[in-house]
């Protein structure tokens, strides 16, 4: 009966310690599923935070203090108010790169167990500025000028008959030209995809805009006629809200040479054409942020 005893007891502990090596292996197996899942799901959400914060520095790009304050407030938006950002930009030299950095500290759970307290988790990306034209362009369309001709135009003239190379309202829209707004950021964009809208009359209503422009002394870009269609004279007797297609047009860059407020001309000067029947575009813009984008280069 000892012998029975004394065999049951010795068994009884072998199970015992097969019981508490088979917990620790259970309680291991939890915190690889779960812990390690934790970290797996902070770790998307900081590269989510990382991507989402260098996108949006990169659009205030040259601008260092406004890309580095957009960048950490979308983080913070993102990945919550424990995280932590490191920002740079210029990243790399690159005046048109800016790298974020998103990191939290994860609680462990069952791994405290195994001696684990917690594991610091990071996102990164690298975003870049894209510039791109994006229609910034005065609300005029040249009629009568060849630019191949003679590079000095004027814009915003009489031309015919209640003719001003003016554009239908509904094909502009204008920005940061409000009385409180900063006007060194005013520009116009032309809705263009479907030809260009002319009206009669001058539309003075935009010419405190267009002095806006004309005072920030950069290039801009108007449409304009192909030299070809203004030799051809096919637009001589231009009607209200006739629509110019884009097989008749061109895109000229020019800069402002005077503007005379009191007859509402625009003196320019063409340096570059693109033919936008070919795609050619701007590849960078010259007015405004409206017309850039970002994407993730790391």
């Amino acid at each position: 009966m000892r012998k029975f005893w004394s065999k049951f007891k010795r068994e009884d502990g072998q199970v015992m310690i097969i019981f508490a090596f088979a917990m620790v292996v259970l309680i291991g197996f939890a915190a690889l599923v779960i812990d390690v899942g934790t970290v797996q799901v902070a770790k998307r959400r900081m590269q989510t935070a990382a991507e989402a914060a260098a996108l949006a520095g990169a659009q205030d790009l040259p601008k260092t203090a406004e890309a580095i304050s957009a960048a950490n407030t979308v983080a913070k938006l993102n990945g919550g108010s424990l995280i932590r950002t490191t920002v740079k930009a210029p990243y790399q030299g690159n005046s048109n790169q800016i790298e974020v950095i998103c990191t939290i500290n994860v609680q462990y759970s069952f791994a405290r167990i195994l001696g684990f307290t917690d594991t610091d988790v990071s996102g990164r990306a690298v975003a870049q500025k894209n510039p791109q034209w994006a229609g910034e362009a005065l609300p005029f369309l040249n009629l009568d000028d060849d630019y191949l001709a003679n590079p000095k135009i004027v814009a915003w003239e009489k031309t015919a008959p209640g003719d001003f190379e003016s554009l239908w309202p509904d094909d502009y829209n204008v920005y940061f030209g409000g009385k409180f707004d900063d006007h060194s950021k005013t520009y116009f964009t032309v809705d263009f995809a479907d030809g260009i809208t002319v009206t009669k009359g001058t539309v003075a209503t935009v010419k405190q805009e267009i002095g806006y422009i004309y005072g920030q002394k950069k290039p801009v870009y108007i449409f304009s006629l192909s030299s070809a269609v203004i030799k051809s004279g096919k637009y001589n007797n231009i009607k209200n809200k006739d629509v110019v297609p884009l097989e008749d047009l061109v895109l000229l860059q020019v800069t402002f040479d005077s503007f005379d407020e009191q007859d509402k001309n625009l003196f320019l000067t063409t340096t570059k054409v693109f033919d936008i029947n070919k795609g050619e575009y701007p590849t960078d813009y010259l007015t405004s942020p409206g017309g850039t984008s970002a994407t993730i280069v790391e």
